[in-house]
């Protein structure tokens, strides 16, 4: 007779047996068939990466245009090289890409200065396009217009500050193009917008890409502020592109031939 208040002991073995034979009736994939599967996941991956770098890549088409496209146009390969002194320069960006993973996290920007037309700007984009391709960052670019004409809507308009501000501060990659014309002068209201960018994205240890027509570093920092020019030099590259302009030689060139 059993004792009364004895607990039963589960019946472990019975429970074990259950679940075995629940398994059973779950078939199994073969080899080849799981390869298969994962073959066709990792295809999957692949094509949604391609979609998502394609839209990126068409986001910062769209801030450039088609003179300044960084699906066709804007590639380092096909920047031509036709003056000694582009040497240096070019060495300097070859050895940043050779990096860039380690360079965009860490936030060292580009500055860029030098006469107009000298390609400031398709190198600046260049290196963005590589590390939205390969390091699935996100780039914007803008110009003095665009820059200004957002700032202003912004003054119009209801739009609290942080959020005009925000497209600018939170991409991977900003450039911007001669933010501040020669012979231009900035108000209050927009010199403090420029620096707020910049030491923002400083501080988040974002990479800021700047293009300038100025001759020299003084020039520069007469120009954008010491402050301004200071945070975009630490730990990144300061570039000068001093030789003849691609579209006064290109004009030049036709009109050599009579064209």
């Amino acid at each position: 007779m059993a004792e009364h208040g004895k607990r039963k002991e589960p019946e472990t073995t019975s429970i074990r047996e259950a679940i075995a034979e629940k398994f059973k009736s779950i078939p199994t994939l073969s080899k080849e068939e799981a390869e298969r599967r994962a073959d066709e996941r990792r295809r999957r991956e692949v094509e949604q990466e391609k979609i998502e770098i394609s839209g990126r890549l068409r986001k910062l088409a769209l801030d450039c245009g088609s003179r300044l496209d960084p699906f066709q146009v804007c590639t380092l390969g096909n920047f031509e090289q036709y003056d000694a002194k582009m040497a240096d320069t070019l060495s300097a960006l070859n050895d940043y890409l050779d990096h860039l993973e380690i360079r965009i996290d860490r936030g060292d920007s580009i500055f860029l200065i030098g006469p107009p037309g000298t390609g400031k700007d398709h190198l600046a984009i260049s290196i963005a396009r590589e590390a939205v391709i390969h390091h699935g960052k996100t780039a914007r670019w803008a110009d003095a217009a665009s820059f200004r004409s957002e700032l202003r809507d912004a003054i119009k308009s209801t739009k609290e500050e942080r959020k005009t501000f925000a497209p600018y501060l939170n991409t991977g990659i900003l450039i911007l193009s001669d933010p501040v014309a020669i012979g231009s002068k900035l108000s209050d209201y927009q010199a403090d917008s420029l620096f707020r960018i910049i030491d923002g994205r400083y501080r988040q240890n974002r990479p800021t890409f700047v293009t300038s027509n100025v001759k020299t570093q003084s020039e520069a920092e007469s120009l954008l502020g010491s402050q301004i020019v200071d945070r975009l030099t630490h730990g990144g590259l300061r570039l000068r592109c001093q030789w003849e302009s691609y579209r006064q030689r290109e004009s030049n060139g036709k009109e050599e031939s009579g064209s």
